[in-house]
């Protein structure tokens, strides 16, 4: 690629409707196996603050907020004239509930 042209942005103009169906996206997004994405969660409940991903164009942020006990996961694409997000909150004792959803290939997330 000569460095006059851009990187292509990937087309991801439809977010997911539904929050659940945004976190499979994460997953998948991500390539985490079913292991390594169990623990990411893991470390997600128990830290406060910011993580940012970005994965072919497409920028991934989580926010663990403590005071309400939430986790924020975002995704942002920025074309250079324009951004494109959306955001989705989850109370992290409905993240706890996955572990028995194996679609999102959740074995175990039980609060410790």
């Amino acid at each position: 690629m000569n460095r006059g042209q851009s990187q292509r942005t990937p087309v991801f103009s439809d977010f997911p409707r539904n929050r659940y169906d945004a976190l499979e996206q994460a997953e998948r997004l991500l390539r985490f196996k079913p292991s390594e994405w169990e623990y990411f969660l893991k470390i997600l409940k128990r830290a406060e603050g910011w993580l940012s991903f970005t994965r072919g164009g497409i920028e991934i942020e989580w926010m663990h907020h403590r005071m309400n006990d939430t986790l924020q996961l975002s995704f942002i694409i920025n074309t250079g004239h324009f951004e494109n997000s959306a955001i989705y909150t989850f109370k992290l004792q409905e993240l706890t509930h996955l572990k028995n959803n194996t679609q999102l290939g959740i074995e175990d997330c039980e609060t410790e």
